[in-house]
């Protein structure tokens, strides 16, 4: 919500929800983006899907290391 703040579309974006005039979108976006209330839950996700990406990579890595060590016995 707050980049969307941030470059001007909420009243685009959210234009005809509820009747509300841009304004009132504006001070709504505002609200919910100086909550954070899915900022934790977001954070969370992303550092798991991290987490999982650094798994795969170093499995990756230790896999084909392992692998040209042997063919190159």
């Amino acid at each position: 919500m707050s980049l969307l703040l941030a470059v001007g579309a909420v009243p685009t974006l959210f234009k005809g929800l509820g009747g509300l005039p841009g304004r009132e979108l504006k001070r709504r976006a505002k609200v919910v983006s100086e909550g954070g209330w899915a900022g934790e839950a977001v954070s969370k996700a992303i550092s798991d899907v991290n987490a999982a990406v650094n798994a795969a990579v170093i499995a990756a890595v230790v896999a084909s290391t392992a692998g040209a060590g042997v063919a190159g016995s």
